[in-house]
């Protein structure tokens, strides 16, 4: 019961923390009309990153389309580079966003909802 009571009051810094740690602002905490508010605000994206996200974005709805596209069809329909396109696949599968079921060539991809 001591570890359990030892740990309220932790999760505002945890919170804090992780804002950090992902690069967002630190959120605000306010009293609103006997209830309590933390405002997470997103972290303002470059013209590159949004670009990126786009590219990200663009290859995940294909793919829910169609999970049979291979990573050559989607350097064909976005016009993007093959080490882009495989930059963003890799990115998309490390970030938990698409798996790769079954082989390469005979295999289809399947698009996961970010919980």
């Amino acid at each position: 019961m001591a570890g359990f009571i030892e740990n309220w009051g932790t999760g505002f810094q945890r919170i804090i923390k992780t804002c950090i740690e992902n690069g967002n602002p630190t959120p605000v905490f306010e009293e609103k009309a006997g209830a309590f508010v933390i405002t997470f605000k997103k972290r303002n994206l470059s013209a590159q990153e949004t670009a990126q996200e786009t590219i990200r974005k663009k290859i995940l709805q294909l793919l829910k389309e169609n999970p049979g596209y291979t990573k050559n069809d989607l350097i064909k329909i976005l016009g993007k580079s093959d080490g882009t396109i495989k930059k963003h696949l890799a990115n998309l599968k490390n970030n938990g966003l698409l798996e790769r079921v079954g082989s390469t060539k005979a295999g289809h991809w399947k698009v996961k909802s970010k919980s």
